[in-house]
């Protein structure tokens, strides 16, 4: 045991509640955990993906739980777990930046501003040269994923109620 929390027994029980015909918005609300991170426990999406590293740093940042405590972005790229062109065009956003670090409170601003009004123009990420709707949508899902504490899950919650309400009204 490698001294952080063993997430296999809540996993476990977020399935069972899912069997027995619970919604997984209720699921959601009853963990305290975002609606796209219920839905990778249930179709067996495991957490084994990220680098042991990674997930010893994202209990790390869970523990502390605070939305304004600087971060490396050496850290927080490979922690969300990006595969691909979408992992690369965010670390090359940050280097072009010369951005060493960056607070959870940043990163959501940069992906899903609060009640953002234009989606290609006011939600900064996707403006930015070669990072386009996909990459965008990657890396939503991607920090869905991710259980950096309680009132990240909050605010982030709140946020991809917005984003979800926007695309309906769309």
């Amino acid at each position: 045991m490698n001294g952080w929390p063993d997430y296999t027994e809540r996993d476990a029980e977020i399935k069972e509640l899912w069997q027995q015909g619970i919604g997984q918005r209720e699921i959601a609300r009853r963990f305290n955990r975002s609606l796209e991170r219920i839905r990778q426990i249930v179709r067996g999406d495991p957490r084994k993906k990220k680098p042991g590293r990674a997930v010893c740093l994202e209990a790390m940042i869970r523990l502390q739980d605070d939305l304004d405590m600087k971060w490396s972005c050496r850290i927080i790229v490979p922690m969300l777990g990006l595969k691909g062109w979408a992992k690369k065009r965010i670390g090359e956003h940050f280097r072009n930046r010369r951005r060493k670090s960056i607070s959870l409170r940043q990163l959501m601003d940069l992906v899903l501003p609060h009640g953002f009004r234009e989606y290609f123009s006011d939600i900064l990420l996707v403006a930015q040269p070669d990072i386009g709707h996909g990459i965008h949508r990657s890396v939503l899902n991607a920090i869905s994923a991710c259980d950096f504490g309680p009132s990240f899950t909050a605010e982030w919650q709140r946020r991809m109620d917005y984003y979800r309400d926007y695309w309906k009204l769309s």
